[in-house]
């Protein structure tokens, strides 16, 4: 009886998050039909946030040149150099390979 009561459920909640995502296509169609443009305050908040990475790359600019000079010849080795030195990333954490190599990216094309 139990299993039949599941699989009940599962159904209703397969149909109800069905019509759930219907209504959300109608309605994103229907604003774009009218001109809204969708997602305008995610490209700023976007924009605001790179140009604070790039800001922040630009600070520890001296810090990887440091760590590029004292050896440190990949991303790995810098992110661990910085993090030996105590120095945080962007968010407050642990430097990461990825993090470095953003900072690098960000540093080339400025």
């Amino acid at each position: 009886m139990q299993r039949l009561l599941n699989g009940w459920l599962t159904a209703v909640l397969k149909h109800e998050w069905q019509i759930i995502g219907e209504r959300t296509k109608a309605a994103l169609a229907a604003a774009k039909a009218k001109g809204v443009r969708l997602g305008a305050y995610g490209a700023v908040l976007a924009e605001r946030h790179m140009a604070q990475a790039t800001a922040y790359a630009f600070e520890v600019q001296g810090f990887i040149v440091a760590a590029m000079e004292n050896g440190a010849g990949t991303t790995r080795q810098i992110a661990d150099s910085l993090n030996q030195s105590g120095f945080p990333s962007r968010q407050g954490g642990r430097w990461h390979p990825a993090n470095v190599a953003r900072a690098l990216r960000r540093l080339r094309h400025m």
